[in-house]
């Protein structure tokens, strides 16, 4: 039997590891708050790493990556996504002449300015099996060259989602969901100051379970978010996508929500200008309003998702895993 290396390191890697697969699972530590990784992990049946490295720096996950997988000796190295911790088990596995597997290959967003789609791009130029999420995933590495062993097998973080349904609605009255924590959103006093005035103007009830690195902005910054956004502690997995489901609309910058929300069927409004989750916006799920106090206002108040349901299934249907261990099978 082959043996895999699983390394993950955020919260959207941790969601997507498939449990009853197995494999060695090595958490870097790059989300090593407790509040972002234990509180998180609650209510969701993630296998133990057999390693927690406590490393947050590229070149320390590195490393660590590097001696563990000596130790293991794996035949196939498992990256998720985007983050740093991918790339360093990528250049890990890549430096010890073991092949990479890239779960969430092919997603571009266009923008080569963010550091995540730099990371996507160096990830799959390195991996040797890429399982794409749709289609336009497919494409996208057919297009810069990359045509062997790609598979579209869907959004794998959506097999394990549906093991959080049927969901159930703890806050009777009407709200609004929003996560924020993209750097180039929150590391800029003045870009918050924008996001924050739109969401003033709406005048709309606002629940927002905050995020450590925006929790330390607004004290660096000595801000206070408008007073229809209420602050709340960060949620696991599982309450999160209960205030998900039945929020009227979710406002986001994270990469990992827009999918979620599609798939929950929840209007989703996107703090940024580009996505790399461009079928959400085709299907008209999902709509871009960057940083701008106008369109943020104005998305919340009056932009209405005419859609009742899926007009295809762009991420597939929550069998990513399954699909994935049948093909891991027959290496």
């Amino acid at each position: 039997m082959k043996k895999y290396f699983c390394v993950a390191g955020t919260r959207p890697n941790i969601i997507k590891i498939d449990p009853t697969f197995p494999q060695v699972i090595c958490f870097t530590g790059q989300h090593h708050e407790k509040l972002m990784k234990d509180v998180f992990l609650k209510g969701i049946k993630i296998p133990k790493p057999d390693y927690e490295l406590d490393e947050t720096s590229l070149g320390g996950m590195i490393n660590g990556i590097m001696s563990k997988m000596i130790l293991e000796n794996p035949d196939y190295a498992i990256v998720i996504g985007d983050c740093r911790s991918s790339v360093a088990g990528a250049i890990a596995a890549q430096q010890l002449n073991i092949p990479i597997i890239h779960f969430e290959a092919g997603c571009r967003s266009g923008n080569f300015k963010m550091i995540e789609e730099r990371n996507r791009i160096l990830i799959d130029k390195m991996a040797m099996i890429h399982f794409c999420p749709s289609q336009q995933c497919v494409v996208n590495l057919f297009n810069e060259g990359i045509s062997q062993y790609v598979f579209n097998v869907g959004a794998i973080q959506f097999s394990n989602l549906k093991k959080m349904l049927p969901i159930r609605n703890t806050i009777k009255e009407s709200y609004y969901l929003l996560t924020l924590h993209r750097a180039e959103n929150v590391d800029c006093k003045e870009t918050l100051q924008s996001i924050f005035k739109g969401l003033k103007m709406s005048g709309e009830k606002i629940i927002l379970p905050i995020h450590p690195r925006l929790r330390d902005r607004l004290k660096g910054f000595d801000l206070k978010v408008p007073e229809n956004v209420h602050i709340i502690e960060p949620l696991s997995y599982k309450s999160f996508i209960h205030l998900l489901g039945f929020a009227k609309k979710v406002i986001t910058d994270s990469g990992g929500v827009q999918p979620e929300a599609y798939w929950m069927r929840t209007p989703c409004i996107t703090l940024r200008n580009e996505t790399e989750w461009q079928e959400t916006v085709n299907e008209g799920w999902n709509k871009l309003v960057g940083t701008d106090p106008v369109k943020i206002a104005d998305a919340i108040k009056n932009w209405t998702c005419l859609k009742t349901h899926h007009s295809s299934e762009a991420y597939g249907r929550g069998e990513a895993h399954k699909y994935i261990r049948n093909l891991l099978l027959q290496l």
